[in-house]
């Protein structure tokens, strides 16, 4: 991690101060000079500094386009990945983690995607179930064997 240096510099505000310094002579005066000073003691070019760098949006695009094709998380991944090896600094490109995202954030994306393609979270199958019965029942597609009391609470015992 690499330490940023910070210099802050508070002014005095006098009449001499106020004529000189044109801040100083604003109705709300700007009494401090803050200078951020952030320069990385490490290489940024090795594979460890690359690989910690955010996926950008159009690579966060181009795997959005493989869910929308069909494809999964891995395949998707082993896809974007067999292209980068064929460009020219292919194992540059591999290291870069903008470029080439960790399988996490592969993994949120489509979750994201998935979200917002297809709705919502996790459905109970059970409660869906419950919910449809008259539906299926009216259909002739199933029958209700028995209203057993379980442990997550009530719930209709149905076979297909």
């Amino acid at each position: 991690m690499c330490m940023a240096r910070l210099d802050i510099k508070i002014k005095l505000v006098t009449k001499s101060t106020k004529k000189k310094d044109p801040y100083l002579r604003l109705p709300v005066p700007l009494v401090a000079v803050i200078r951020i000073d952030g320069r990385h003691t490490h290489s940024l070019e090795s594979a460890d500094a690359l690989r910690l760098l955010r996926g950008t949006a159009s690579t966060r695009e181009t795997f959005i386009g493989y869910f929308n094709d069909g494809m999964g998380i891995g395949e998707a991944r082993k896809l974007h990945e067999s292209k980068l090896c064929v460009q020219e600094n292919g194992l540059m490109l591999l290291a870069n983690g903008a470029i080439n995202p960790l399988a996490r954030t592969v993994q949120h994306w489509h979750c994201v995607w998935r979200a917002t393609s297809f709705g919502g979270g996790a459905i109970d199958p059970l409660a869906k179930l419950e919910q449809k019965a008259p539906l299926y029942a009216a259909q002739g597609t199933m029958r209700i064997i028995s209203h057993e009391q379980l442990t997550l609470g009530s719930r209709l015992g149905i076979a297909l």
